[in-house]
This record gives C-alpha cells, sequence and structure tokens, in this order.
C-alpha cells in the first residue's frame, strides 16, 4: 500500500526503519514519526518499525502490524544499536534511512535527498541541516553547511552534523557490517565518523528532519549515558582515525571521565569515582581537573563513604558542577 502522494511508478525505494521500545508512553511520538515518512511526496517507501525491549506495549504492536505499509520487526532485548543492526540487515532497497521515533521528517526530505543520490553518481550519503527542538525554541542542527563540508570528519568533534533521520545513505556504500561494532551511547557521532573516513557525503541546507531534544523520556542526558559515554568514546578508537582527530577525541575521553567521576561521587562509590578521576587527569587537558581531587582527598578508594553528595551549588575552578 502507499498512502498519500508517495508511489512514483517505476521509482526507486527507500527503506526507513523507526527503531522504538514501543511503550505506550511514546505512541503518540512514534505515529507522529511514522506519519512524517508515510506522507513523503515523490517517493517509494517501505517503513519498518523494529520494537525492541521487554517493555513493548501489546496493544501498540497491535496497532503497528494492522498497517499493510509498515513491517515490524520484534527483539526481545532494549538495545538500541542492536536494533539499529536489525533495522540495516532488513534493508533490501537501494537507499536506506534511519528515523528516531520521537522524531519527524520535514515534507519531501527523502525526495530532495534522493534527488541528490540520483543525480551523482559518486555521492554515498546525503545529510540535511535540521532543526533540534528544545523548550528555548529551534536551533540549526549544522549552522554552517560550507564549513562542514569543508571538513566533515573534523566539523564533527566540534558539533554532530549527523541528526538522527537527517541522512539517505546509498545501500551498496553504507554495508550492514558497518552496523555491527555500534557502541551503547554516541551511536550517531560513530556512524558519521564512520562516513566521514569511508563516504562521499554531499549536504543540504534545507532542515530535513526535526530532533526533539527536551522530551521526557529522552536519553542523552539520562544517567546510563551518562555512565557510558567514556566507554563509548573509547570504541570510537577503533576505527582508521588521524592521529589530530584521536588526540581530540583523547580530550574529549577527558572530560567523560570526568563527568563519571563526579556521578559515582554523588552516588558514593569512591573506588569509582576515584579510578575516573584518575584516568582523566592522564589524557590531553585532563588538568583541568586536578583541582577536583580535593573533593575525594581523604574519601577511602573502597567501600562506603560518610561524605556529602555534590549539592549542584559548588564549583570547582574549571566551572564545572562538583
Amino acid at each position: 500500500a502507499h498512502p498519500g502522494g508517495r508511489f512514483v511508478a517505476g521509482g526507486p525505494e527507500i527503506t526507513v526503519f523507526v527503531p522504538t521500545v514501543a511503550t505506550r508512553e511514546r505512541a503518540p511520538h512514534l505515529w507522529k514519526a511514522l506519519n512524517s515518512v508515510r506522507a513523503q511526496h515523490g517517493v517509494n517507501v517501505r517503513l519498518i518499525v523494529v520494537a525492541n525491549g521487554p517493555a513493548c506495549d501489546a496493544g501498540l504492536l497491535t496497532e503497528l502490524a494492522a498497517h499493510d505499509d509498515i513491517a515490524v520487526l520484534r527483539s526481545p532485548v532494549a538495545d538500541f544499536p542492536k536494533a539499529l543492526r536489525l533495522g540495516r540487515q532488513a534493508v533490501q532497497t537501494a537507499f536506506f534511512a534511519e528515523l528516531d521515533d520521537d522524531d519527524e521528517l520535514t515534507p519531501d526530505a527523502l525526495a530532495q535527498r534522493l534527488e541528490l543520490l540520483q543525480h551523482d553518481s559518486s555521492v554515498d550519503v546525503v545529510v540535511s541541516s535540521g532543526w533540534i527542538r528544545g523548550t528555548t525554541g529551534d536551533e540549526l542542527s549544522i549552522p554552517d553547511v560550507a564549513a562542514v563540508r569543508a571538513d566533515p570528519l573534523r566539523s564533527l568533534l566540534q558539533r554532530n552534523w549527523l541528526l538522527p533521520g537527517a541522512a539517505l545513505f546509498r545501500s551498496a556504500r553504507v554495508p550492514a557490517d558497518w552496523f555491527e561494532a555500534i557502541p551503547r551511547c554516541l551511536e550517531w557521532t560513530w556512524i558519521g565518523l564512520n562516513i566521514s573516513l569511508h563516504c562521499r557525503i554531499a549536504f543540504l541546507e534545507k532542515p530535513g528532519v526535526v530532533h526533539f531534544s527536551d522530551l521526557p523520556f529522552s536519553t542523552y542526558a539520562s544517567r546510563p549515558c551518562l555512565a557510558e559515554r567514556a566507554e563509548a568514546l573509547r570504541a570510537l578508537f577503533a576505527l582508521p582515525l588521524p592521529d589530530d582527530v584521536r588526540r581530540r577525541l583523547r580530550a574529549k575521553l577527558a572530560d567523560a571521565l570526568h563527568a563519571v567521576s563526579e556521578l559515582h561521587r554523588g552516588e558514593r562509590t569512591p573506588r569509582a569515582a576515584w579510578t575516573a578521576h584518575l584516568e582523566s587527569l592522564t589524557l590531553p587537558g585532563g588538568w583541568r581537573y586536578l583541582l577536583y581531587t580535593r573533593y575525594l582527598l581523604g574519601w577511602p578508594t573502597s567501600g562506603a563513604a560518610d561524605m556529602p553528595a555534590r549539592t549542584g551549588q559548588q564549583r570547582d575552578q574549571t566551572g564545572n558542577r562538583s
């Protein structure tokens, strides 16, 4: 079935897969995301929902399956990187895209990207700018498209230009095995680095996706993501990165480890706080956290400690909450 104006006789097909934990709480956002794909004009879309995790709502899955233009893949494990892999493995079309279940495509976003890919066979990936929508308003994900075009790899370290839902990929040049090593955080940074290293990327200034950053179930600032960000950064070093990029990532790792140390200090787990802090000091820029050591001195490196958790009012001399 091809609702709306999507069907184009003889035109190439695009697979769009949407990972989701498919809870009832997320259902209104999921349907908005799916309908933003179903409403695209000038393209043929195969729409796949990758429902993952034990919390999936049975009624919602039944509702999804009742639509003959939506295929549902089911995974019992709540694992976003695995859901990305399952979605990519299901692609049998020449082009594919991903969309998070709480974001939306803008009208004609897929047609604009597809037109560029069809016009220039040397292009492997087309990335649109997008709107990052929060409680304070909208901002562009790529404020300076010319700078990103000039050096996508290093621009990615300044600001992640690869929003979920912002790209259309040529399937033959972004193979499924690239999705095997995605870490459990910074997924789109990993993909962005990989395509910057191996693909020719074209960038569109016109926003093609709306990314909602302040929803109550957003995971970027969640405790699990904060705890895992340092390990995710370590995973990036498996890519064949230039030395200067590695140095900059090592500085970001110092920041991530400091955040982990603060997290464990607040949770009164001293061994983990000390371990993360001491490693942060060995990395580029880690000296900035030397004064933070005073908050750990006198705190044992194992066992519980009768030490006040951080209040959120204190700050060390680096400007970080302590």
